[in-house]
């Protein structure tokens, strides 16, 4: 599960292993990345192969299933469908995400999908991607998906095309350095400096900015 959090300029992207009750917390601040699909991609890949897959010994039959809120520009959009897709495809397991219902969607981590739409809104009455409660994305490289939890597994229409499964370790960095905020916000941030441990000032004046 997961949930992501942002003050001012810090981002906090947070997952909960549901079997080993560990969570984990990815935090970056914007000079480093933004709130992009790229974003939230990159951490999934890693968080799945580092601290999931790096540590079971059997990956056979092994099943991943994520449970997500219905946040578009998070959860339910083309590039993590590609990312959870190739990670399905590279390590041959089944990744299965599961979308909260609107009003239900306390979980534990409360404590601590746009190509999609396209392919499936041609004509009005059909199916939304913000209708999906479910997608799996299975070793051989198909999509299915559920507009129900109770319903059977669907076959998602795709371009399927010939590509070659990658790990996070050979994935390209999303930033070549670190990214400039406002000139305005870095004045302003200059200001809190005096009411701020010794140990934090040198963070905000190494700030890059316009």
């Amino acid at each position: 599960m997961e949930e992501v959090l942002n003050s001012a300029d810090n981002h906090n992207l947070c997952f909960y292993d549901n079997i080993t009750k560990d969570g984990y917390c990815f935090v970056w601040n914007e000079s480093e990345g933004g709130l992009n699909a790229e974003e939230f991609a990159s951490i999934w890949t890693y968080f799945i192969e580092k601290e999931i897959l790096s540590k079971v010994e059997n990956k056979t039959d092994l099943q991943v299933i994520i449970y997500s809120d219905g946040c578009g520009y998070q959860n339910r959009n083309v590039t993590l469908s590609n990312a959870l897709l190739n990670l399905a495809v590279k390590n041959q397991i089944t990744i299965t995400q599961k979308y909260l219902e609107v009003g239900h969607t306390q979980m534990e981590l409360d404590a601590m999908h746009s190509s999609i739409e396209r392919k499936m809104r041609r004509t009005v009455g059909d199916p939304k991607v913000t209708d999906i409660r479910a997608l799996m994305y299975s070793p051989s490289g198909n999509i299915s998906y559920k507009l129900r939890f109770t319903e059977l597994w669907t076959l998602l229409p795709q371009r399927k095309e010939d590509f070659s499964a990658i790990s996070f370790d050979e994935i390209q960095n999303l930033h070549q350095g670190r990214l400039k905020i406002k000139a305005k916000k870095y004045y302003d941030l200059q200001q809190i400096k005096e009411v701020l441990p010794a140990d934090f000032p040198g963070f905000y004046d190494n700030l890059p900015n316009d």
